[in-house]
């Protein structure tokens, strides 16, 4: 479970900083377009790891 409150923490950390990018920054800058991607990479990462988690449970 600790891996997943990482991940969380990860995601967490993540979003507030591509919310900072963003302010006053175009949606197609590249760092915002960084920012996003790895976002996403993360949630993806969390989705897995949370579909492992509940195959196991059953």
């Amino acid at each position: 479970m600790s891996e997943i409150r990482a991940l969380l923490c990860k995601v967490e950390e993540l979003r507030e900083q591509l919310h900072a990018t963003i302010k006053g920054r175009a949606l197609t800058d590249p760092k915002v377009l960084v920012m996003s991607q790895q976002l996403d990479q993360a949630l993806n990462e969390y989705r897995c790891v949370n579909k492992a988690v509940k195959n196991d449970k059953r």
